[in-house]
């Protein structure tokens, strides 16, 4: 899962290119995909697609509501509950598989 994410993220001359040619506006791409890392460390596993997909689903249903001005108190508060439950599903699933991937290495 690791190699994955590694695969995924530039190393460090690629950074430092992208910075220089970018300025402000490339540190602000990365400062967002440092904050959004447990996200894409979760849905590098099996299960974390899975629950993630669902809340997803949930969520963009009462997105389209409030989208189309059709949500009432309810439906907003709940697409904030869900996307609560979906940073706190996302950070959970990460220290889940950082925690398999320590057993994998020790065994």
């Amino acid at each position: 899962m690791e190699n994955d994410l590694i695969k995924v993220l530039p190393g460090s001359q690629q950074i430092d290119m992208f910075l220089k040619k970018h300025g402000r506006t490339g540190s602000r791409v990365l400062s967002f995909l440092g904050f959004h890392r447990a996200f894409i460390q979760a849905i590098s596993s099996e299960i974390g697609r899975e629950l993630l997909k669902d809340l997803m689903s949930l969520m963009d249903n009462r997105l389209d509501l409030i989208i189309n001005m059709e949500a009432g108190d309810n439906e907003k508060a709940e697409y904030r509950a869900y996307l609560k439950l979906f940073n706190i599903w996302a950070g959970r699933i990460q220290k889940y598989n950082q925690f398999i991937d320590k057993i994998n290495k020790e065994t």
